[in-house]
């Protein structure tokens, strides 16, 4: 006994199984499939780059606003042990 998708046969004690499959392949004359699995990869190679664009320019952002706070927290200290009429540890306006 046999189906398209596989069939079972039972003989005595004995249960055998039949399955079936099938295949096809279509020659790729003009490239289509192989265009599009590159596009596909140039496209995931493109958002990889910009992901690391973005966390690059979020890392420089942060580096430079820290040089700037420790400027400003030199320059704090520089005006208050300067100037006596300032109290050690007093905010310098900006």
């Amino acid at each position: 006994m046999s189906g398209p998708a596989g069939s079972r046969r039972t003989i005595g004690a004995f249960t055998q199984y039949d399955l079936t499959a099938s295949a096809s392949w279509a020659p790729d004359l003009w490239g289509r499939i192989r265009r599009t699995v590159e596009s596909d990869v140039a496209n995931a190679q493109a958002s990889a780059a910009d992901l690391a664009n973005a966390r690059l320019s979020a890392q420089t952002e942060l580096a430079a606003d820290y040089i700037q706070l420790r400027q400003f927290d030199e320059l704090s200290r520089l005006y208050g042990a300067t100037d006596p009429r300032r109290p050690a540890g007093a905010a310098v306006g900006y």
